[in-house]
């Protein structure tokens, strides 16, 4: 909902009221504003530009060699790595409202609106790419080749502001008369350093660099809000809507990169209020939600016509980071089409019996995904150099989604359907005046992922589980739980021997999680319907042309800007085995290995037991202390593995074959090896990665929690938070970056992602006292003068040092994946790093840190260390503060007696005080193999960010 439509919020961080259910943690519960037998209104104008906000004081390590830099294209000059750069923002947001009676007593209206209008840019550091003379030498050398065609396409030229290195580092050999010649498509081999010589070598024209980029981003929306209340004798109704129309681009590298998103979304609810007698009120609601886009038809230069294209290393040996150059990173829903819609139903009865409060209620929520996914239907390609990108020669690795019997794209629209069923008691029991027990028991059921036309499909386990299982159509994807039964219980009581100056809460309960269905979504890429083809790695073909014999690559670009313009892949085209394998010939003797996933046949519910207590009391007349603990221990949580690496071990061998053949040591296994006593099938070698949630993971959420707050005569009040806090788990999301080894879980056990152990704020508040309330000159000039501060202060969230290589000198536990953890951590942290020490890395020599991480001897060969989130990265400080002026208005019968007219000012982070961006988990390159990046925050926060506000409210 818009602003203006807001009455007011509720926040419960720990609620043991058995009415609130789906999921664990914070509870907001949003009231609407509706209207009255008076007319009240509002208007609001709030903006912001970039000419008003600071540079941050990001300038990067000083502890290399500096060059001058020119930043804010021509604006100044510096010496220094990067650019300092600021919030590039201009931002407008207007909002009105309305409301009141249609006929007094029976029927009122409400109605608010919002637009936003707002653009702004966002700077990407150190982006590894081709440079301009690079695009125009290709064109001219090979100008039939693809990367041509690409280079000459409207929008690919990159938004380079500013220039950190170039490097020269090779040519192509393009002369039949050369005993060298590589004719197009001809595969080039890589040099073995940065600069070194590849095709022809140096030849004065430079061919890659770093550089800063900035990318525009626009977003322009209307959110419009009607709500209408009508009492009929004891019957009350409410019929309200929200409907938000959004225009939105998120700007790439390039302009053809762009990603526009214009969402509908649409909320109606219906409500009705009956009064059965004095001690009992029966409500009901119901609401429809739903939320659609439609991104098929690209708009502008956008243009999903051209790949994904990764290079691996540019001209460097070894396996280094595959970073992407060009092309719009492969997604699902990029480009989608979808239609979300989610039926809601809840009837509450509350009745007063005596000292009792009970209420009764059932909660029933269906939701239907009619998404069109298609997004990997439009390939992404891995070339081995930028040589051999310039010259056609296709490819290390492909991956691209199929119908696996026409090679061409699939049907990628599903019809998911799940819900939600809950029944409730709730009995707040008043035992006696100063102490009150909350008693309460939830039911929920979450129904299981189907799909209306039995487009349904899973991996399910064979005779000797999962290494020889299948994939098989199947009418619901999982069995659910159907015993979740979550009893509360919470109290409150104010001793009187304290003088009924302090209250004691506290409870304790057991809250069921929905599970996400995005843990599951990606079943639509299964076979027979659908094919995850991904071919890899081919790391030294030679000199060879075009793709690798038998990987079934196909090599091109789309026909046009569509992602679904891409030519069919026979190679892909023979239709699968009994097992769900893509046959990779007619008589399916061979298979192309796809991805899978799936769920396994019985899925727990996620559930959490929560619990706390709390002291609120009055040390001195007029301050208010609270001293509390929250804990919580988390159940059956997800965790989303590939299972085709949960067995380690496979490449100990050098080869990724899903048998265990040789043990850490390298040693053939054998009768005469104890370690590997025979070879071990440890994966199902017919298929690529099979990904499945496990409901294995545990986690631990410990906090004290203080505050302290203060209204002194004058009008100024204060208050202060302090949390102490500890959160652990094994990993901190159903989805995404997982486990390094998943088998030996025990090395991932530390401080969740998202754990911060301190934090502080202190907000205060002071509105002048002098003049306040009048009408008059005076009360226009000197009263209604208020200030507000906050700050805030906290350290800093974790990080994990990982080997982000994925060749076999890398593969410290042998699963044939990265990243992996590092053999042990030896010291060498900078210990309380200033903010300087951040930029120029907190590691003294990252090599000495991590022995043994660029190879891996075999005598290492293992899990690695429990090294997971064990450095704290940088903290951040802030001070926000805003100034304000209200004017009230003369009495009038248009606006009434009380209205006024408000201007602030908000200055966010007003000293500008330098905060670093947090460290994410680390792959290539900023792992503790490449590029020396390891500990080095890439960029950092916004500087200070000033907005004007000004408000009519009667």
């Amino acid at each position: 909902p818009n602003q203006e439509s807001v009455q007011q919020i509720i926040v419960t961080s720990a609620s043991y009221n058995a009415e609130q259910g789906r999921n664990s943690g914070a509870q907001i519960e949003v009231i609407s504003k509706g209207g009255s037998n008076n007319y009240h209104g509002s208007g609001l104008i709030k903006f912001n530009d970039k000419g008003l906000n600071a540079f941050n004081k990001f300038y990067g390590a000083n502890n290399i060699p500096l060059s001058q830099i020119t930043c804010e294209g021509g604006a100044f000059k510096i010496v220094a790595q990067h650019c300092p750069t600021r919030n590039d923002q201009k931002y407008r947001d207007f909002a009105g409202s309305l409301g009141g009676p249609v006929i007094k007593n029976k029927l009122f209206f409400f109605f608010s609106y919002e637009g936003l209008r707002q653009t702004n840019t966002v700077v990407s550091r150190s982006v590894k790419l081709e440079t301009p003379a690079f695009e125009k030498y290709v064109q001219q050398a090979e100008p039939n080749s693809i990367a041509a065609k690409i280079f000459s396409t409207p929008g690919i030229a990159p938004r380079i502001t500013t220039t950190l290195s170039q490097t020269d580092c090779c040519s192509l050999i393009t002369s039949p008369s050369d005993p060298n010649y590589h004719p197009l498509g001809t595969w080039y081999q890589p040099g073995i350093g940065i600069g070194q010589a590849v095709g022809n070598g140096p030849d004065g024209t430079t061919d890659w660099g770093l550089f800063d980029l900035t990318k525009p981003n626009s977003s322009s929306g209307n959110q419009y809000n009607a709500r209408a209340d009508y009492t009929l004798g004891a019957n009350q109704f409410f019929a309200s809507t929200y409907l938000v129309n959004l225009t939105s681009v998120n700007g790439g590298n390039r302009p053809l990169e762009d990603v526009g998103f214009a969402p509908k979304n649409y909320v109606g609810t219906l409500g009705w209020t009956r009064t059965i007698s004095s001690v009992m009120v029966n409500e009901a609601r119901f609401n429809f939600t739903r939320f659609a886009f439609d991104q098929l038809q690209p708009t502008g230069q956008t243009n999903y016509g051209i790949p994904q294209i990764e290079l691996f290393d540019f001209d460097a040996g070894g396996l280094g980071d595959a970073g992407t150059i060009m092309g719009i990173g492969q997604a699902g829903t990029t480009p989608g089409n979808l239609a979300e819609n989610t039926f809601a139903f809840r009837d509450t009865v509350s009745w007063v019996h005596g000292v009792h409060a009970f209420k009764f209620g059932v909660d029933i929520t269906r939701e239907q995904n009619n998404d069109d996914e298609p997004g990997f239907e439009r390939p992404k390609y891995q070339f081995r150099g930028l040589l051999n990108f310039a010259n056609d020669a296709c490819c290390f690795f492909e991956n691209v989604a199929v119908d696996p019997n026409t090679g061409g794209h699939p049907n990628g629209r599903r019809y998911f359907r799940d819900a939600a069923y809950s029944l409730f008691v709730q009995d707040d029991w008043k035992l006696r005046p100063n102490l009150t027990v909350n008693l309460g028991l939830r039911w929920e059921y979450f129904a299981p992922l189907s799909e209306k036309n039995g487009l349904l499909s899973n991996y399910i386990f064979g005779s000797q589980g999962f290494v020889n299982g299948s994939v098989q159509r199947v009418t619901k994807l999982y069995n659910a739980d159907k015993k979740d039964f979550g009893p509360r219980i919470g109290f409150a009581w104010s001793p009187n021997v304290l003088g009924k100056k302090t209250v004691l809460r506290g409870g304790f309960g057991i809250l069921f999680n929905r599970p996400f269905e995005s843990e599951y979504s990606n079943i639509r890429q299964d076979t027979p319907f659908a094919a995850q083809a991904s071919t890899c790695c081919f790391f030294d073909p030679g000199k060879i042309t075009g793709p690798p014999p038998g990987s079934g690559i196909l090599y091109g670009i789309g026909s046009s800007t569509s992602a679904t313009s891409y030519a069919p892949n026979p190679n892909f085209s023979f239709g699968v085995a009994p097992d769900g394998a893509l046959c990779a010939n007619a008589g399916c003797t061979a298979v192309t290995k796809v991805d899978i996933f799936g769920a396994l046949p019985n899925e727990p519910t996620p559930y959490v037991y929560v619990y706390s207590l709390q002291t609120q009391f009055e040390p001195i007349h007029n301050w208010q202390a609270t001293i509390g603990y929250q804990g919580s221990r988390s159940r059956k949580l997800a965790r989303t593995i590939d299972l085709n690496r949960f067995h380690p071990g496979d490449t100990f061998d050098g080869n990724m074959d899903g048998v265990q053949s040789a043990s850490a040591d390298g040693v053939a296994c054998g009768s005469t090896n104890p370690a590997c006593p025979a070879p071990i099938v440890v994966g199902n070698n017919r298929f690529n990665r099979v990904f499945i949630p496990f409901p294995d993971v545990n986690a631990s959420f410990d906090a004290l929690i203080t505050q302290l707050s203060h209204s002194f005569a004058g009008g100024f009040t204060i208050s202060t938070l302090y949390t102490w806090s500890h959160s652990i788990d094994f990993s901190s999301y159903e989805i995404g970056f997982q486990q390094t080894d998943p088998f030996t879980q025990s090395i991932d056990k530390g401080n969740s992602d998202f754990d911060v152990r301190q934090s502080l704020g202190i907000s205060g508040y002071y509105e002048r006292p002098l003049y306040r309330g009048r009408h008059d000159l005076m009360g226009a000039i000197a009263g209604g003068w208020t200030l507000g501060a906050v700050f805030t202060k906290h350290t800093g969230f974790s990080f994990t040092p990982l080997i982000g290589s994925c060749d076999t000198n890398h593969d410290l536990n042998g699963d044939g994946a990265c990243p992996d953890m590092p053999i042990v951590y030896a010291g060498g942290k900078i210990a309380n790093p200033s903010k300087q020490d951040w930029q120029n890395g907190v590691f003294t020599s990252i090599a000495a840190s991590f022995p043994g991480s660029t190879t891996v001897p075999p005598a290492s060969h293992g899990p690695g260390c429990r090294c997971r989130n064990i450095f704290e990265g940088p903290g951040f400080t802030q001070l926000d503060l805003s100034f304000g002026k209200n004017f009230l208005l003369p009495n009038s019968r248009v606006l009434g007696e009380n209205a006024k007219l408000e201007f602030r000012s908000n200055f966010f982070n007003a000293l500008n005080i330098l905060n670093l961006e947090s460290l994410a988990p680390a792959t290539a390159p900023t792992d503790v193999v490449n590029a020396g990046q390891f500990g080095r925050p890439l960029d950092g926060l916004s500087g200070r960010v000033i907005e004007f506000q000004l408000r009519l409210s009667f």
